[in-house]
């Protein structure tokens, strides 16, 4: 959530006066409150991908009362759980134990102190504050792991799940998908003759290619070094066959501008149709023996081969 945007908070009670009395001091300390006056309506909005991370709900209410709400929402899976506060005219020890068991992260007493209420509110925004933070570091963590941090695209293990996933997804709905090994031709060379900066620069302007020309919803990924796997879904093998020379032509044709020099590069690359549900190592063997053949035969060239069914 932005700095300038206003925390929502939803304000669930059947009572007006309480209700009232609720989103007026919520405006007055710079909240947005939403009220409803029933469960059922507080589960409908706490059902929603935008919910309000903040919630006071009444216990006893029409249609479903504050503690079936509160168990269906801890039923949901949300990325961060929204804070649950529950206003009761209940004080027994047994009947508070239950609303925070059922999942109730506090609750405030009826009738209740407007600065006790602001500062149980205060504890509520901290703590989804603290599950949004971990929340952006583990999401973090996950994107470091699965990716290749010079060019940005996939590493290895994260091209190689991906491949799973659409092996898995063409089976079951029944789509062809393209997979293309690149080689960088005599990369070597530019890093002896150039430098490391300069060959970084050059797998970075590669890969700048491929994306400016393969579609938003293809794959590309790093598998190591100066080697890289496309994964195009959903393709006919003569479209295939297009793109893949489309790209061959527009890495040969396209200059590559580093800090100190313009290059010219060239590429190999092997590629494969597979139709059906094939083991992710089966496929990577016969995409680099393509990929193998087309160095074989003088590099800067497409070897293609043609559908490969189920194992």
């Amino acid at each position: 959530m932005s700095n300038d945007e206003k925390e929502k908070i939803l304000v669930a009670d059947d009572d007006l006066t309480s209700r009232l009395i609720l989103t007026s001091a919520l405006k007055k300390w710079n909240y947005e409150p939403i009220s409803v006056t029933n469960g059922k309506e507080a589960l409908e909005i706490l059902s929603q991908p935008d919910s309000p991370q903040i919630a006071i709900l009444d216990w006893v209410m029409p249609e479903i009362d504050g503690i079936e709400v509160v168990k269906e929402v801890r039923s949901m899976k949300k990325e961060v759980p929204p804070y649950i506060i529950m206003l009761t005219t209940k004080t027994e020890k047994e009947d508070l134990m239950a609303g925070l068991e059922a999942g109730a992260d506090d609750y405030i007493c009826k009738p209740f102190d407007n600065k006790e209420l602001w500062a149980r509110i205060k504890v509520g925004i901290r703590t989804i504050n603290l599950h949004r933070t971990l929340v952006k570091a583990q999401k973090a963590l996950e994107y470091e792991a699965l990716h290749d941090p010079l060019t940005g695209v996939l590493n290895r293990r994260g091209i190689l799940e991906r491949l799973e996933e659409e092996i898995e997804r063409g089976y079951r709905k029944g789509y062809q998908i393209c997979v293309a090994m690149f080689d960088l031709d005599h990369f070597k060379k530019i890093n002896d003759t150039y430098g490391h900066q300069t060959g970084d620069e050059v797998l970075k302007g590669f890969v700048k290619i491929l994306q400016n020309h393969t579609r938003p919803y293809d794959s590309i990924g790093r598998l190591g070094g100066e080697e890289f796997l496309l994964i195009v879904p959903e393709i006919s093998e003569s479209e295939a066959i297009l793109i893949l020379e489309k790209l061959l032509n527009e890495i040969r044709k396209s200059p590559i501008y580093t800090h100190n020099n313009e290059l010219k590069i060239t590429t190999s690359i092997g590629g494969i149709i597979i139709n059906g549900k094939l083991n992710v190592d089966k496929v990577i063997k016969l995409v680099d023996e393509s990929l193998y053949q087309a160095k074989e035969r003088g590099r800067n060239q497409l070897i293609f081969h043609g559908a490969i069914e189920n194992d």
